[in-house]
């Protein structure tokens, strides 16, 4: 593999906020009274080469608050992409954090938990696409560590989720001609 340059460092910034006396007119939002920063800074390089054409490291943390400045909850992930000559792509990483969760209280008010859940996960994808008669073949896996509260009380739970998407079928195969 012939090292040819670095593509560089990569570095995102994000803050988003609901305040807690929020109208909402029209839509949906699944959370209020919630600020969250996240900060993902990671290291890409290049090649000419053989068969990797990209390869990519990255590091995100995220920090949840209420609209005072509470901690509500917090996350790091750590992540890789992988993107091949052959038009073959992987993608994965791995998570762990804590959380709060927003229930209503006695007085059907909005309030946060008393207690963190521990959280973690991981994921990994594999996409392929082509010209041609089978055109992309997406695969992507993963497991969920999340809380769940039963009764006020926290606990923990484990969801394993895995999903084929993208499977791309000629229109002939649709109508039933070949």
């Amino acid at each position: 593999m012939c090292f040819t340059g670095i593509a560089g460092l990569q570095l995102i910034l994000d803050f988003q906020r609901i305040e807690a006396d929020v109208e909402v007119r029209t839509g949906f939002i699944n959370k209020i009274d919630v600020q969250s920063t996240e900060l993902m800074a990671g290291y890409a390089w290049r090649y000419n080469r053989g068969k990797v054409k990209r390869f990519s490291f990255d590091l995100e943390g995220n920090l949840k608050q209420d609209s005072r400045g509470h901690l509500t909850g917090n996350s790091l992930r750590l992540m890789f992409f992988t993107d091949f000559f052959s038009r073959i792509n992987f993608h994965g990483g791995i998570d762990v954090g804590k959380s709060k969760h927003q229930i209503f209280d006695e007085n059907d008010e909005l309030a946060w938990t008393e207690d963190f859940i521990s959280t973690s996960g991981g994921d990994l994808d594999f996409h392929w696409e082509r010209g041609g008669f089978f055109k992309e073949v997406s695969i992507e896996g993963g497991w969920e560590k999340r809380g769940t509260l039963e009764r006020g009380r926290a606990l923990n739970n484990l969801k394993s989720i895995v999903s084929i998407k993208n499977l791309n079928i000629p229109e002939s195969w649709e109508a039933g001609k070949f």
